[in-house]
């Protein structure tokens, strides 16, 4: 029979690797989110035994995680580079950072890939048959929460930006841990480029209106998903790696079409922003890596990491 949860260890890696080593308390009853509700529900879908397949998953996460730190790494150089070149009018310096990104993105999808067909292998055939669910939970697993600048890291918070429970909680219920009370709501994207950027009411206005604008981007996020849905149906087929390896491909051009309005709105929020706003690096650094995944559905004004590819 399938346990009833994944233990607490399962989320070393999210906490460790991805979190950072000070981590996040779990919250009593509070809702699991981020990578730790991605993991419950990934486990939901396949029904994972807990005695028999969860150590074994376990350890094909933690060694993912590990291996996508340089990837996720050469993913933010590529997404920060785009941005200046942007905000530069540099068409060269687009172009290169455009297939960086491609790069990095093959190379983060192969991973997610790797690990979902190892984990594939010790399924039951009932189990596997879930594929079509549970693979499209694999996009941007291993990515890293955005880090804040120094002055606006909460007390005991370490490098947290937004809220992530530690622990995967029972399934379908809240997550577990001590008491506290519940956390406090995790801030949205235009909450935190306020608190970044102080931002006046009329600046606030001002990038509404463009993220509103850039979120009707129904043909890219329609092509993205359907990009990594074909990988996990190539999966489940049997296809070959060079097979396989051009389903990744196609994927990571999506991703980095859909990277390329991400960066565009940004720079073009940025643009309506004084030089001493825009001359922070720091919440610039923040502001990129917390706009990855903003336009993955068209409600972008939400907690950086509820939605990623």
């Amino acid at each position: 029979m399938p346990g009833m949860f994944f233990r607490t260890r399962v989320m070393s890696w999210a906490l460790v690797v991805l979190a950072g080593a000070a981590g996040v308390a779990a919250q009593g009853g509070a809702p699991l989110t981020g990578q730790a509700a991605t993991l419950q529900q990934f486990a939901d879908y396949l029904k994972l035994d807990d005695k028999a397949q969860v150590p074994t998953v376990e350890g094909f996460l933690n060694e993912a995680a590990k291996a996508a730190v340089p990837l996720a790494q050469e993913m933010a150089r590529a997404r920060r580079q785009w941005l200046d070149a942007d905000l530069a009018g540099q068409g060269e310096g687009q172009t290169a950072a455009r297939a960086a990104t491609v790069a990095a993105a093959f190379k983060m999808a192969s991973l997610e890939t790797h690990t979902y067909r190892r984990v594939f292998a010790i399924l039951k055939p009932n189990q596997q048959a879930k594929t079509p669910k549970a693979f499209p939970l694999m996009a941007g697993l291993f990515q890293p929460p955005p880090t804040p600048p120094r002055s606006m890291r909460p007390p005991g918070r370490g490098g947290v930006l937004f809220d992530a429970a530690p622990v995967l909680g029972q399934r379908g219920g809240g997550g577990r841990g001590g008491g506290g009370g519940l956390a406090a709501p995790p801030k949205t994207r235009l909450q935190l480029l306020t608190d970044l950027f102080t931002l006046d009411k009329t600046q606030v206005s001002a990038a509404k209106a463009v993220l509103d604008a850039a979120a009707k981007t129904a043909s890219t996020r329609e092509a993205l998903t359907a990009s990594y849905a074909a990988i996990g149906a190539a999966v489940l087929a049997g296809a070959t790696q060079e097979e396989i390896d051009a389903a990744v491909q196609r994927y990571a051009m999506a991703s980095a079409d859909m990277t390329s309005r991400e960066i565009a709105a940004l720079a073009d929020v940025l643009r309506s922003l004084s030089d001493v706003q825009r001359g922070n690096t720091n919440a610039v650094g923040t502001a990129v890596a917390m706009m990855r995944g903003a336009f993955v559905d068209n409600k972008w004004n939400m907690a950086p990491g509820s939605k990623t590819y």
